[in-house]
């Protein structure tokens, strides 16, 4: 039997660039993490995290800002334990600020680095 530590886990990746999701879902596998759902922002996205429920949701923030963020808000409604781990060029305070409002869990800026996000991915976090 495979220890809980090995079992894989389930994410769910939001990107307006397919190939920049192929790239994260190949970089989160050896880590025992699989991509079950994918797409861009908007209505898609909160459908597909509602029929998939993957343990964890990765999300780009592309400007404009704002769709990212309603994007997020919309699977927080649907999926309020899931923790959303954003990730951007954009890294001004105000703009982090507005992300960690509408649920996000963690923010890590771009270029994302194999060992912050796996990180990110595998802390512990609040209920």
């Amino acid at each position: 039997m495979r220890d809980k530590m090995d079992a894989t886990r389930s994410v769910m990746i939001i990107d307006e660039d397919p190939s920049f999701r192929a790239e994260l879902a190949a970089m989160v596998k050896p880590a025992n993490w699989e991509a079950v759902a994918a797409s861009g922002y908007g209505v898609e996205a909160a459908s597909l995290a509602e029929e998939k429920r993957p343990q964890l949701v990765l999300t780009a923030v592309q400007a404009p800002e704002s769709r990212a963020i309603r994007t997020i808000r919309s699977i927080r409604a649907v999926l309020p334990d899931t923790p959303v781990i954003a990730y951007s060029e954009i890294t001004e305070m105000a703009v982090v600020r507005q992300l960690l409002q509408a649920g996000v869990r963690d923010f890590l800026p771009l270029p994302l680095h194999d060992d912050d996000l796996l990180d990110a991915m595998t802390a512990p976090w609040p209920r």
